[in-house]
């Protein structure tokens, strides 16, 4: 792309990212239609950072800070697509679920990771991206593995 293209895209707020915090008001609604979690009016806390990988794999694309209450995002990571927006949804899923405690409550923390992803999918799907919600189902079945999980809730 030209500057002068480059600067006409700019003017016309064409490819232009949308502000984070107007992302995130869309997605809270996303939340509360999704799950059972209300989520808090204001803007969360969101940093951009270089994330670390983790278990020897790629570096995440966003990760929940509970210590902090914020959210970390790739500098990679484009909002400005439905795949992009599905990973701070997660995310917010998490900052929902600590602020409702039920990390305290749960008897298995894979089954909050479960969840997040569930509702990760559920997003994707509606947005048109079935690849990416099949396979962040397939995350929520890997992310909780826990004992009793054909057997009942926590």
């Amino acid at each position: 792309m030209t500057m002068l293209a480059q600067g006409l895209a700019l003017l016309l707020n064409i490819g232009a990212p949308q502000p984070v915090c107007a992302v995130a008001d869309e997605l809270r609604a996303d939340i509360e239609r999704l799950t059972e979690y209300r989520v808090g009016e204001e803007c969360p806390s969101i940093l951009r950072r270089k994330l670390t990988a983790r278990f020897g794999g790629a570096p995440q694309a966003a990760e929940f800070l509970p210590e902090t209450g914020q959210i970390a995002l790739s500098p990679e990571l484009d909002l400005n697509t439905a795949v992009g927006r599905g990973y701070l949804l997660h995310e917010m899923v998490h900052a929902a679920q600590f602020a409702a405690e039920r990390h305290d409550a749960v008897a298995c923390p894979g089954r909050l990771e479960a969840e997040a992803y569930m509702v990760q999918s559920a997003y994707l799907r509606e947005a048109g991206e079935e690849t990416e919600a099949t396979l962040m189902l397939l995350m929520s079945e890997f992310a909780s593995p826990c004992s009793d999980r054909y057997y009942g809730e926590d």
